[in-house]
């Protein structure tokens, strides 16, 4: 995978990035070109969808325990004037519970991938799947990383093993890599 950091749009990079891939092996596929912005939203969709749900039925829960709580306190009070207190206490209960929901909603928001995310282009490749040895996919890598360095608003580049998505590349990025490689070799010209 190769991290392409620019001063501008990442998304048009893709393109020149990818046909210095192709200047230097025209059968090496390129796959999943994305921004380092959609790698990370579709990193965490999946738990930001779990704690909105867990969010929407916690407000439920508190409509629920309010309705039934001023149901019994209206009861308790026409029974009992005195009990006042325990009207305040419970009323109490409630406001924290809000509270800690909203605070709980509004750090979903706020999620911080302690790296700077903006201007950051991703290629992922498979050297290996075109039949390259490693030492020959790192003298294609090193190739890569100078000439895509030197296209224009390109501020540094690097290769990592794998995106932030996950500790190693899944059967997706295979699966994409094998059919591009499969397109490309199968199509004339």
């Amino acid at each position: 995978m190769i991290r392409a950091r620019s001063g501008v749009d990442p998304r048009s990079l893709a393109r020149a990035a990818q046909n210095e891939v192709l200047a230097l092996d025209s059968e090496q596929p390129v796959f999943a070109i994305r921004t380092m912005e959609e790698v990370l939203s579709r990193s965490v969709a999946q738990r930001r969808l779990s704690m909105v749900l867990m969010g929407l039925f916690a407000a439920i829960a508190v409509v629920l325990a309010t309705v039934g709580i001023y149901g019994v306190m209206s009861y308790s009070m026409a029974q009992r004037t005195h009990e006042i207190g325990i009207r305040v206490a419970l009323c109490a209960v409630l406001l924290v519970g809000a509270g800690l929901f909203e605070r709980t909603l509004g750090n979903l928001r706020s999620i911080e991938p302690q790296m700077k995310t903006d201007n950051m282009l991703l290629l992922s490749l498979a050297p290996a799947l075109n039949g390259y040895q490693p030492p020959a996919a790192r003298q294609l890598y090193a190739q890569l990383l100078e000439r895509i360095g030197g296209l224009p608003g390109v501020a540094s580049v690097t290769t990592a093993l794998a995106g932030p998505e996950s500790a190693r590349p899944d059967a997706a990025h295979r699966q994409a890599g094998l059919r591009a490689l499969a397109d490309r070799r199968s199509s004339p010209g």
